[in-house]
C-alpha cells in the first residue's frame, strides 16, 4: 500500500502497490489522476513567460525555478492535469470507493452482450426450423417407407399369382418338353456316333498314309543295302557291271515310289507334292554318286589310296542321302 493525493481536491487515499502509475477515480470529487506516491509524482504546468510545458513533482511546488526553455524565474504552480493512462478506480478504503469500469470497456461489454443476444435468438430460430424440418422429414420417410412396403406387398402377390401361371404353364408343357428331350437326345446320340465314326475314319486314312510313307521309305532304302555289292567289286568290268546295276534298281525304286506318291495323292494326303519333289530326282542324284564312287574305288584299288577331298565328297552325298529319309519320315501323320 502506498499513499497518494488527488490533484484535484488534495484528498488523501490509501492504495494497492499494483495500483501504481495508473489513472484512478477520486472518492471526493469524482475526478481522475495518477495513482503515484507523493515524492515520485511528476504533473505538467505552463511557463508563464513562453508558455511551454513543463514537468515537476508534487513535492516542489512553490519552489522558484528557472525555465528550461527561455531560462527565466518561475515560482512551481498547482499542477493543471495528469498524463492521462489506462482509467481504474481507487480499490476500496478507508477513505475511497470501488474502481469504476471505463465507458470503453462499459460498450465493449453492452456490444458483446447484444451480439451474444442475438446469436441466440439466432440460434434458437434456427434450432427451431432444424427441428421442425427434420419432423417434417421423418414425416415424410415414414410415409415413403409405408408407401413402399405396400408396392412390396402387391409385388409380392403379383409374384405368386405369375408363379401359379408358371406352374399350370409348367404342367400343361412337361409332356411336350419330355418328348422334346427325347428327341434332342436321340439326336446328340445320332451326332456322337457320326462323330466317332469320323474319327475313326480319319485314323485309319492315317494309318493308311503313313503306312504308305513307309513303303516309300523302304523303296529308296533298298537301293543304299545293294551298295554293298558295288563296294566289294574288284576289277574294272565289276565295277561297270555293279554301277549299270545299281543305276537300273534306282531307276525302278524311284518309279515305285512316285507311284506310291500317286496313290497317296488319291487318298487325299496333304504333303503328297511335298513328298513328290523329295522323291524326285533321286535317280539322277544317286546316279552320280555311284558313277563318283566308282571312280574312287578305281583309283582306290589302283593307287592304293583316296584324296580327302574325294571323301569329304562321298560323306557329304550320304549325309543329303539321310536327310531326304528324314524328311520324308517327317512327313508322316501323327
Amino acid at each position: 500500500m502506498f499513499s497518494t493525493t488527488c490533484i484535484h481536491c488534495g484528498t488523501s487515499s490509501e492504495v494497492p502497490a499494483h495500483y501504481k502509475g495508473k489513472t484512478i477515480r477520486c472518492a471526493s470529487c469524482r475526478s481522475e489522476f495518477q495513482a503515484l506516491p507523493a515524492e515520485e509524482r511528476l504533473f505538467e504546468f505552463p511557463c508563464p513567460h513562453c508558455q511551454n510545458s513543463l514537468e515537476a513533482q508534487y513535492s516542489w511546488i512553490g519552489r522558484v525555478a528557472p525555465c528550461t526553455h527561455c531560462q527565466e524565474s518561475i515560482t512551481i504552480a498547482k499542477p493543471i492535469a495528469p498524463r492521462p493512462k489506462t482509467t481504474v478506480d481507487a480499490p476500496n478504503s478507508t477513505n475511497a470507493h470501488a474502481p469504476e469500469v471505463p465507458s470503453a470497456i462499459k460498450f465493449r461489454m453492452s456490444l458483446a452482450i447484444k451480439v451474444a443476444l442475438l446469436l441466440c435468438v439466432v440460434g434458437g430460430a434456427a434450432f427451431i426450423y432444424y427441428t421442425k424440418r427434420a419432423e417434417q422429414q421423418q414425416i415424410a420417410t415414414r410415409e415413403q417407407l409405408q408407401r413402399e412396403q405396400l408396392q412390396r406387398e402387391q409385388l409380392q402377390r403379383e409374384q405368386q399369382r405369375t408363379a401359379e401361371l408358371e406352374k399350370r404353364i409348367a404342367d400343361l408343357s412337361a409332356r411336350s418338353e419330355a418328348a422334346s428331350e427325347a428327341s434332342a437326345l436321340a439326336t446328340a446320340a445320332a451326332k456322337a456316333a457320326t462323330a466317332a465314326t469320323a474319327a475313326d475314319s480319319e485314323k485309319r486314312k492315317i494309318s493308311q498314309w503313313n503306312s504308305l510313307i513307309d513303303k516309300v521309305i523302304i523303296k529308296l532304302e533298298r537301293v543304299k543295302d545293294e551298295d554293298d555289292n558295288f563296294s566289294s567289286a574288284t576289277t574294272e568290268s565289276a565295277l561297270a557291271t555293279e554301277q549299270t546295276r545299281l543305276k537300273t534298281l534306282s531307276r525302278e525304286q524311284e518309279s515305285a515310289a512316285r507311284s506310291i506318291v500317286v496313290e497317296l495323292k488319291a487318298l487325299g494326303f496333304p504333303k503328297a507334292d511335298e513328298l513328290d519333289r523329295l522323291v524326285h530326282g533321286f535317280v539322277s542324284d544317286y546316279g552320280f554318286f555311284t558313277s563318283y564312287k566308282g571312280n574312287l574305288l578305281l583309283t582306290l584299288k589302283v593307287t592304293g589310296s583316296v584324296s580327302d577331298e574325294a571323301k569329304a565328297g562321298m560323306r557329304e552325298f550320304m549325309a543329303a542321302y539321310y536327310e531326304k529319309l528324314r524328311s520324308i519320315q517327317n512327313l508322316k501323320s501323327r
